[in-house]
């Protein structure tokens, strides 16, 4: 796994944890929306921070919703507004069932002043939900609610969701359960060509999954980050998956909980360059930076059809270790 990228801390003074930050760019600038806590057990607000040059911090506000604890924001625009997705949070762990993890949308323009929020339904969801993968297409919103199997709803116009694709593609991931982290992003063809002819595709996921390394060496769970293509045009079948994670958490990070956590939650694209907003340890933000080029290169992207894939992994024949 052969590929360069730069790291850089996003640091702030207005909240002790500031984490799980999304990512957008518009007008030239450039803006992380991050969740803040006075400590881990407190309940959780949402900031807009504009970034400079240099990933430093030159302007921030609260952002205004209706609820008064906020978690983990996803935030895209379409047209002339800002959409920022949002689970009502949890004010202590773990996480239990009971708690209202209800995803919202809160909509503002683009001077950050809040327009309208929605709750989104969906008859058939889970006790908790926190990682939908929200994104447009042709004028209407829809999410990938699932990886595996892969499930897709579409949302009317008062945020009610349906189910409209459901496939068991069974994607070749070893590192635990695929959930979202941020939202998709589209690259243009001229813009986004590519070496391999197999990725026709233009839409790109930074997801996260994680999975218990090795428990009985006191190893702490991991959270990490892998890459997703997928079609875009109905319904929006994943046309390739990274063979190896991309993101990984620094083991000897600062970490609030009992995890080493490098959560992708926000990504931007721009001249090549993909700028990735990672929520590091669940109390720090930080950025990374990714050559398109290099990336999809050295990642190999598995190519469809899946299902070959998995049997030609599964069908590994191991030699049984001799006798002495």
């Amino acid at each position: 796994m052969i590929y360069s990228k730069r790291e850089y801390f996003v640091h702030q003074n207005h909240s002790p944890l500031h984490y799980n930050p999304s990512l957008i760019q518009f007008n030239n600038r450039t803006f992380l929306i991050s969740r803040c806590q006075d400590d881990i057990l407190g309940n959780s607000w949402l900031t807009v921070n504009e970034l400079d040059g240099d990933y430093k911090v030159s302007w921030y506000k609260r952002l205004e919703i209706h609820s008064d604890t906020a978690e983990d924001p996803r935030a895209t625009i379409y047209g002339d507004k800002i959409y920022v997705f949002w689970p009502h949070g949890c004010p202590y762990y773990p996480i239990i069932g009971k708690n209202d993890f209800t995803i919202n949308v809160s909509i503002y323009d683009f001077d950050w002043k809040l327009i309208e929020s929605h709750p989104l339904t969906y008859k058939d969801r889970q006790p908790v939900e926190k990682n939908w993968t929200m994104f447009n297409a042709e004028g209407c919103w829809y999410c990938i609610y699932s990886f595996n199997p892969w499930i897709v709803l579409k949302f009317d116009e008062n945020w009610n969701a349906t189910k409209v694709w459901e496939e068991d593609f069974k994607l070749p991931w070893l590192w635990g359960q695929i959930r979202g982290g941020a939202l998709p992003i589209t690259i243009l063809p001229q813009t986004g060509k590519f070496i391999r002819t197999r990725l026709v595709t233009k839409q790109f996921v930074f997801f996260h999954s994680s999975f218990d390394p090795m428990k009985e060496l006191g190893m702490k769970r991991q959270y990490i980050g892998g890459l997703i293509s997928f079609d875009e045009q109905f319904p929006f079948k994943p046309t390739g998956i990274s063979r190896h994670p991309v993101i990984i958490p620094d083991l000897e990070a600062r970490t609030e909980v009992q995890a080493n956590v490098s959560y992708p939650a926000g990504a931007i694209y721009r001249d090549g360059k993909w700028i990735v907003s990672i929520g590091s340890g669940d109390c720090e933000c930080k950025i990374m930076e990714f050559n398109h080029n290099e990336l999809i290169n050295s990642l190999n992207f598995y190519e469809l059809p899946i299902k070959e894939i998995v049997q030609e992994i599964t069908n590994i024949e191991i030699e049984p270790l001799e006798k002495e």
